[in-house]
């Protein structure tokens, strides 16, 4: 019974200490801050086209269909 104790504290100790809070925070890779995203023209004119692209790509689907 002692050791059973004694070995849920251990796993509870070392729980409780294993994590921080900068492991479960992740930073972003290659991503640009939103803030500062659209004060450039090339930035804005991307954007704009990757949008046009995904609205190409869901509503163009009836047309290309081979039926």
């Amino acid at each position: 019974m002692k050791k059973t104790i004694l070995t849920i504290i251990g796993v509870l100790f070392l729980g409780i200490i294993s994590c921080s809070e900068e492991f479960t925070e992740n930073p972003r890779i290659n991503v640009d801050d939103l803030d500062t995203f659209f004060l450039e023209e090339e930035n804005v004119e991307s954007a704009v086209i990757g949008i046009y692209d995904l609205m190409q790509f869901n509503y163009a689907v009836d047309w290309s269909s081979v039926f």
